[in-house]
């Protein structure tokens, strides 16, 4: 199984969490379900945007929704990565370098998600 292709197992992360937090309390919820979905959401999308290589022309709609996600989670990592120097500014990274971008990115969405889950769960809840 080729690399990018195989990013696609990671989308079980945040089905089992989802699962598994259905009864708990919504504070539990969006903590379990922000991380989960958070920790994989960078490499997973890269994964969907890798569809269409292998399944052209059906996977195509996918590979669009894998390429925008790509766009706006990877370039958060790359950014933070710049901004405490790990990396010069306009540097292309590639091989080994993306994996200190994609450790910051698996600290920081799942702080972003379980942040949405938290406020969606906390509007959602019914007022006494």
């Amino acid at each position: 199984m080729e690399y990018p292709l195989s990013l696609n197992l990671l989308w079980i992360i945040p089905i089992i969490g989802w699962y598994a937090s259905r009864e708990l309390t919504p504070i539990n919820k969006a903590v379990i379900r922000g991380v989960s979905l958070g920790a994989i959401i960078s490499p997973a999308s890269l994964g969907l945007y890798s569809i269409a290589f292998y399944f052209s022309p059906v996977g195509m709609v996918i590979s669009i929704l894998g390429l925008t996600l790509t766009l706006i989670h990877g370039a958060v990592g790359y950014e933070i990565a710049t901004t405490i120097g790990l990396y010069p500014t306009n540097t292309v990274v590639d091989g080994s370098g993306s994996i200190s971008i994609e450790i910051i990115n698996g600290l920081f969405w799942p702080l972003v998600y379980s942040g949405v889950y938290y406020v969606i769960s906390f509007t959602r809840r019914k007022k006494p």
